[in-house]
């Protein structure tokens, strides 16, 4: 299901704002326009919406503290929508997301809320351990890199930093043999806990060019509400 991504992520490497002429978004009818910066989300009233990734000049140090100028200039992503149990409302928790690039890496970092700590689940640091999806707090995303909607390479971390990666084919078939080099440090702070993750361009495969337009989508799981939600609108699953 979060595998058919809602939302469109651009980025231009030679500049944090939508490149000139044509917008490669607007190819699609049933994505929102892109926003312009300083804006990075526009979202539409069925829970579309399309994000802007941001250019750094500098690396971010993947430390989970969220203390970079990034975090502080740079208006984060929002608004996550519920799966279950209560699909199509807005998600009990707040969860905020960032999307940065530089050069070498993509970069998705979360701040997520949470009202009631106590009951964080987070005992799995086994990498793809099927344990951290069947009863850890998580956060995920997923890279549609040729905005197919069908295929995507998706990364889930819990509050440990235990982690898990793979890719999704035809929107239903998931491998976990995948397992590319890249970096995760999560952290706390009064009220929540925090992700960073920097990913690496070359183990992915995308289309030729700078700018780019992928499909991209994050998710939340908290485990002691058995609340799933989502920044782009998914059903329920049946």
């Amino acid at each position: 299901g979060v595998s058919a991504t809602g939302a469109a992520a651009q980025s231009t490497p030679d500049s944090a704002v939508p490149a000139a002429g044509p917008s490669r978004v607007s190819l699609y009818a049933d994505a929102p326009p892109e926003p312009i910066a300083p804006e990075v989300v526009t979202r539409d009233p069925d829970g579309r919406a399309t994000v802007r990734a941001v250019r750094i000049s500098e690396p971010l140090h993947i430390d989970g503290a969220l203390d970079e100028a990034l975090y502080r200039d740079v208006r984060s992503i929002s608004n996550f929508i519920q799966v279950e149990p209560d699909g199509g409302e807005d998600a009990t928790e707040r969860t905020e997301t960032w999307i940065a690039f530089d050069d070498e890496h993509v970069y998705v970092s979360f701040k997520v809320w949470d009202s009631q700590m106590d009951t964080l689940i987070a005992t799995e640091m086994r990498r793809d351990s099927t344990n951290s999806w069947q009863g850890n707090d998580l956060v995920s995303f997923i890279f549609d890199t040729f905005y197919d909607r069908r295929n995507s390479f998706t990364f889930t971390m819990n509050p440990l930093g235990g982690r898990s990666d793979g890719t999704m084919v035809n929107d239903r078939q998931y491998s976990s043999d995948w397992n590319p080099v890249w970096e995760t440090k999560t952290g706390r702070f009064d009220g929540g806990w925090t992700v960073e993750a920097a990913v690496p361009f070359k183990p992915l495969r995308y289309q030729p060019g700078t700018a780019q337009v992928w499909g991209f989508n994050a998710m939340r799981v908290k485990r002691s509400k058995n609340e799933i939600s989502t920044l782009t609108k998914v059903p329920p699953a049946r």
